[in-house]
């Protein structure tokens, strides 16, 4: 069906633009035009970009520029424009009594607004056809004769009925929910959130089926079990939240109490430390009260080597004195028994010898 309505659109946007090329006067023509509707970023049925649309019920409107390239004044009496549902519409801002006159070599901008006919008479499930005629008068005033001046025809004036346009809203609303990067740490929300993308793939499908109407019920389940995901999710964080401000300020306190330890450790070793210095300075006073008596006792002991020393001078001297009257002593004995050797040699030299009898 898409492929046909492409065809037959290319055939008509080429027969409109020689037909526009053959039957455009001199004098002006159709410089532009724009059609002002909705637009969405991308519909699914027609797999198009930037497509602007009309609902059916709505206001339509047709934006032309005109251009005079004539030397001579342009009186438009009329802008017209034909949809393919045999309707012919025509803008209220120039008539065949109260034309516009483009000066030579200026431009005009006409506005036509039409109501869109629902879809029983203006399909939905089509690309339409138009035709927009500019028609000009001989004078603007007296008898005047109202006359073709220029015509372009063109394709694609999209309708939309009402159930299309609310599934095509919930459409872009969901696409855009779902192209977002989403991490639940809940697997109920992830739950949640799978169905949901499940229900807006089906809906898709729906929607690219042209059945719009099974499109908008997915898109409706799956905006609710996506919200409900989303919901159920912020509620998880939540708690998430509170236990974590919880868990900090119990940290909190573990961290204080942590720090009152370490100041106590550090009292514990400050006293200690100032235990052992004190302990030093105990130490050191025995150590110089030691000092001092030992001091004391090589005082007293140094006094006692000095008298012994005197005693043993004085030893010395009794033994000297001794020594020198043994010596004395035995001299005098060794002079007795010198003495006593030559009385004795004395005496035996004055014996008589005894007479020796004669031989």
């Amino acid at each position: 069906m898409k492929k046909r309505s492409v065809v037959l659109m290319l055939i008509l946007t080429a027969g409109a633009m020689l037909s526009a090329l053959t039957t455009r006067p001199v004098a002006g023509y159709i410089d532009s035009y724009r059609w002002l509707g909705t637009m969405f970023y991308y519909d699914t049925y027609w797999d198009q970009y930037y497509v602007t649309v009309f609902p059916e019920n709505t206001i339509a409107t047709l934006s032309v520029v005109v251009y005079n390239s004539a030397a001579v004044d342009l009186n438009v009496s009329a802008i017209k424009v034909l949809m393919d549902w045999n309707i012919n519409y025509t803008s209220s801002e120039c008539s065949v009594d109260n034309p516009i006159a483009l000066t030579p070599y200026t431009y005009h901008t006409f506005s036509l607004t039409f109501t869109v006919p629902d879809v029983t008479v203006a399909s939905n499930l089509a690309r339409h056809g138009y035709t927009i005629y500019v028609e000009q008068v001989n004078a603007t005033t007296g008898n005047k004769q109202a006359s073709l001046h220029d015509r372009q025809s063109d394709f694609g004036f999209i309708v939309y009925s009402t159930t299309q346009l609310e599934a095509q809203r919930l459409y872009e609303e969901l696409d855009v929910l779902t192209g977002t990067s989403h991490y639940f740490q809940s697997s109920q929300a992830q739950a949640l959130w799978d169905n949901g993308t499940t229900e807006f793939y089906l809906g898709e499908s729906s929607h690219w089926s042209g059945d719009f109407s099974a499109a908008k019920a997915h898109y409706e389940a799956a905006r609710s079990l996506l919200y409900q995901a989303l919901s159920t999710e912020l509620s998880y964080e939540g708690t998430l939240d509170n236990n974590e401000l919880q868990y900090s300020s119990l940290q909190n306190m573990l961290l204080q109490a942590q720090i009152d330890q370490y100041k106590a450790q550090a009292a514990y070793y400050n006293g200690q430390a100032e235990y052992y210095k004190g302990l030093g300075a105990y130490q050191q006073a025995q150590a110089t009260a030691s000092l001092m008596e030992a001091n004391a006792s090589l005082i007293e002991a140094n006094a006692s080597l000095v008298e012994a020393n005197a005693a043993m001078r004085n030893a010395d001297a009794q033994f000297a004195l001794l020594n020198t009257q043994g010596y004395a002593w035995i001299l005098f004995g060794f002079g007795f028994i010198v003495f006593g050797i030559a009385a004795v040699v004395w005496a035996f030299r004055r014996t008589p010898k005894p007479q020796q009898p004669p031989a």
